[in-house]
């Protein structure tokens, strides 16, 4: 397990690294995400789609170890419903581009985006796949504003499509 991430006067995002199940552990910087919960990932590879994407979905309960990145199958073993999720990530790992990302309507406000963002960033460099995650123009309407607490605003690229919202119908 990752411990606190020591800057040495520099500034890190993040730190990936491997516990000893073997499972990635993602270790973000709290300087960074004020606000933002502790969060675990369980991660869902799309590896047969015509266009290979990774998704993150990230979980804010002390069922696992904070920046813990579990498969599918572990998931599923944990008495962990699916809706107490916090937030998702998906990108094509093979050029670094976010198609999506979701924050649960509840959890909004707390720079959840970033830490998403972050979290996919080092699960990219942990995995060894090319290119710096960025987007590629397309952004729903809430979205439209995560490149403003950005770190690096200059890999979003300028919105040239509005994509339609990813919450969930509400039920009445």
């Amino acid at each position: 397990m990752l411990g606190p991430i020591e800057t040495h006067g520099s500034f890190e995002l993040w730190r990936a690294d491997v516990d000893s199940k073997g499972r990635s552990v993602i270790g973000l910087n709290p300087i960074g995400l004020a606000g933002a919960p502790p969060i675990w990932f369980v991660v869902l590879p799309e590896l047969d789609s015509p266009r290979p994407a990774i998704s993150l979905v990230g979980f804010a309960t002390d069922q696992v170890a904070e920046g813990t990145v579990l498969t599918d199958p572990e998931f599923f073993s944990l008495p962990v419903p699916s809706a107490a999720q916090v937030g998702a990530i998906r990108w094509w790992h093979l050029d670094g581009i976010v198609d999506q990302v979701f924050i649960n309507e509840n959890w909004r406000q707390r720079r959840l985006g970033t830490a998403m963002t972050y979290a996919a960033s080092a699960y990219q460099v942990h995995n060894g796949w090319p290119g710096p995650m960025r987007s590629d123009g397309r952004r729903t309407e809430l979205g439209k504003y995560l490149d403003a607490g950005a770190q690096f605003p200059n890999r979003f690229a300028p919105i040239e499509e509005i994509s339609p919202p990813m919450d969930p119908p509400k039920r009445n």
